[in-house]
């Protein structure tokens, strides 16, 4: 089995929202993402992603949330933070003019996803934490679903990958995420998480390092062997990274960039959007028999918009028949 894994994982790319690093000597803070960042593409298109039209704003904070005045970056201060992040977590959290460049991204020029992400956290990480616990896995790695899907279950890539941690479709019958004409296991938050710290782990026991672990889950083991390969067998992340493919370049730096914001929101001036429903006010039934969600919501007096919010494995709203039953 672990054979037949690593030789598809050598022939397709893992991933789909990897990244671009021509960071350009062009804005306030010295440099900027390019253009036709991949990681920046992505943010933009989950701008218009229906699962961000179910949000209420905060307002315990006032008009502070409201006030998109651009923040000051200073060097020291945000190299004394990651330091401190770095302490506490298995990653080698670094800053350098890459992660710098992330950071401005999600601070300044993002500063509305970025609240949404926030509010999005309270529904999603208690669950997303639980698993990687269960698994033995480093917590900092929920961060990974804000880097993949901007922590949109719904979230879809251009080339197909789907759900919180964007699971392409053959890479997601490895881990038992199957789809239908009426279901996609990629979209279930759950499931989707039990699949990636799965896959996490046949990484992690591949190479060792959870840097590398990163490059490898954006770009595909097979692609990190050529590079490491390329690099003179060096298994160091940033000696590797000059080898790494264009688009995968970015997505560690990226990862960087939101353990900071997720961690240092309110110093920057970011406070959440927060959406209807939180974790604890949840709890699933499990469905064996057809049942149409709209009918459902009418007969529970429950908008369908949110029917659908809390339930996006299902593509046309239809939870079909099953002898294990789907969770509602």
């Amino acid at each position: 089995m672990r054979n037949f894994l690593f030789s598809l994982f050598f022939s397709i790319s893992f991933f789909a929202t990897a990244t671009n690093t021509d960071i350009k000597e062009t804005d306030s803070i010295g440099y900027s993402i390019a253009s036709d960042d991949a990681v920046l593409s992505m943010i933009d298109s989950l701008m218009s992603n229906r699962m961000y039209n179910c949000f209420k704003y905060c307002t315990t904070t006032g008009d502070s949330i409201f006030n998109d005045n651009p923040q000051v970056l200073i060097d020291s201060i945000l190299d004394t933070r990651l330091e401190f992040l770095d302490n506490e977590t298995p990653f080698e959290l670094i800053y350098n003019q890459y992660t710098k460049a992330f950071i401005n991204l999600y601070v300044n020029k993002r500063r509305k996803l970025s609240r949404s992400v926030l509010g999005l956290a309270t529904l999603y990480f208690p669950m997303i934490e639980e698993v990687l616990d269960r698994y033995n896995m480093p917590l900092e790695l929920k961060y990974l679903a804000v880097v993949e899907s901007a922590l949109s279950p719904s979230a879809r890539s251009r080339v197909g990958a789907q759900g919180l941690w964007q699971f392409m479709y053959r890479t997601g019958k490895i881990y038992d995420l199957n789809s239908t004409s009426y279901v996609d296991d990629r979209c279930d938050p759950y499931k989707s998480t039990v699949a990636a710290c799965e896959y996490f782990r046949f990484l992690y026991d591949m190479f060792g390092d959870w840097q590398l672990v990163l490059a490898a889950y954006n770009g595909g083991p097979g692609n990190l062997l050529k590079a490491i390969r390329r690099a003179g067998g060096k298994r160091d992340y940033w000696e590797v990274r000059p080898y790494l493919r264009r688009e995968t370049q970015g997505y560690v730096p990226a990862f960087f960039a939101v353990n900071y914001i997720m961690q240092h929101a309110a110093e920057n001036n970011i406070y959440p959007t927060q959406p209807k429903f939180f974790n604890y006010e949840l709890d699933t039934v499990i469905i064996h028999k057809y049942t149409d969600l709209n009918t459902l919501a009418t007969v529970l007096e429950i908008p369908i918009s949110e029917v659908r919010f809390l339930n996006p494995t299902f593509k046309k709203s239809i939870i079909p028949n099953s002898k294990n039953g789907y969770a509602l």
